[in-house]
């Protein structure tokens, strides 16, 4: 293993030990105070613009969308690095939603509960009902598709990609659909796979792109 490899493969251990011990200080309800007063904080901020504009941005991570979006890049990481990053990239996707699932069924955060609620749109055509919140799949959606176009579709835009990622993670907090933690929870699951994703990216096959 190279230098560089052994590198990401560090940050990919830091990444899920931070997910982890997130995930565990989550289930402890620790952090209850502090997402509570972020958000009220947050929407105290809030007018009738910005509800529309992030309500527009939080649609970007939507279920319907993302799919849309995972498979183009797949196809396009296949045509561009080979199949192993495009294989990568959907079990990514499709792993990431299922751990979603399953920690939104036994990590016991409790959601907001409509205490605030700034969306300006109707229900999608995906919804499913999830007892608890953690982490925020939107966040994760964002963080890992978005960011994948920044690092490999669009690197020269990536200033760009990575701040629409931030804003779509921020847009859950400002429309009250999710908490800090959530959020945080999302990328840094998101952040881990990219890193195993970016392992199967050589340099020779980002040189031919």
């Amino acid at each position: 293993m190279q230098p560089a490899e052994r590198r990401i493969w560090r940050w990919i251990v830091l990444a899920t030990a931070y997910f982890a011990a997130l995930t565990a200080w989550v289930q402890s309800h620790a952090l209850l105070g502090f997402d509570y007063h972020t958000t009220v904080w947050l929407n105290a901020h809030g007018n009738r613009l910005m509800d529309w504009v992030m309500s527009v941005i939080t649609d970007t991570s939507t279920p319907e969308l993302s799919m849309v979006l995972c498979a183009a890049l797949v196809v396009f990481l296949w045509r561009q690095f080979g199949w192993r990053p495009a294989v990568c990239l959907f079990a990514a996707f499709v792993g990431g939603t299922l751990l979603e699932v399953v920690l939104k069924n036994y990590i016991t955060q409790p959601g907001t509960h409509g205490m605030i609620n700034r969306y300006v749109f109707g229900p999608g055509w995906i919804h499913i009902s999830l007892p608890y919140a953690y982490p925020s799949g939107h966040a994760f959606r964002a963080f890992l598709l978005i960011g994948a176009i920044a690092l490999w579709v669009m690197p020269r835009a990536s200033a760009f990609w990575w701040t629409l990622a931030v804003l779509a993670g921020a847009s859950r907090l400002y429309l009250g659909h999710h908490w800090t933690t959530d959020v945080l929870g999302g990328a840094a699951l998101a952040a881990a796979l990219l890193m195993v994703i970016g392992t199967q990216i050589k340099p020779r096959a980002m040189a031919a792109g």
